[in-house]
């Protein structure tokens, strides 16, 4: 064999060797290509997952149930809304109860006097707020419980009440 013959064979081997490395190095771009679209694809799952918990749980509270419970019970002839302890004082406030304090560590009590009446509204705060005063989004399966109850007793007339 001559010395020609060796170095086409050296030729030959470190050509084929180039090709498959060039072959290898494609691999490899596309391999990287692939793991940057998976990392982006888990990212953007995560987030419209985030995001789609988040829109549901704000329609969730902005159709509590307790909304409705309260509003009927105190009578409130309009749609109300809050989203802690603190605007729901706010609001009762304004339709004239006090809040008395809580009962049970977590449940708010209130009371107005009205009309010759004394109406105690007791709010489930166990049931509706977290430990710091959120209100908590309602779970499907919690639709029908009661949040609130309100006991209404009649009041003696004062004695310096004219009954005409």
């Amino acid at each position: 064999m001559g010395i020609i013959a060796i170095l086409r064979e050296q030729w030959a081997g470190l050509f084929q060797r180039l090709l498959e490395s060039e072959s290898r190095l494609e691999d490899y771009k596309i391999s990287a290509n692939l793991k940057s679209t998976a990392e982006l694809l888990q990212k953007l799952v995560q987030y419209t997952t985030t995001e789609r918990d988040e829109t549901i749980k704000s329609i969730l509270a902005s159709y509590h149930p307790v909304f409705n419970q309260i509003a009927t019970l105190t009578g409130i002839k309009i749609r109300i809304v809050f989203y802690n302890e603190i605007e729901l004082q706010v609001l009762l406030e304004d339709y004239e109860f006090e809040l008395l304090g809580k009962a049970d560590d977590r449940d708010l009590l209130f009371q107005r006097h009205a009309n010759g009446r004394k109406d105690t509204l007791v709010v489930f705060g166990s049931a509706l707020f977290d430990s710091e005063g959120k209100l908590l989004p309602v779970e499907p399966d919690k639709l029908d419980i009661r949040y609130a109850d309100l006991k209404s007793e009649e009041l003696p007339p004062a004695e310096d009440d004219v009954p005409f």
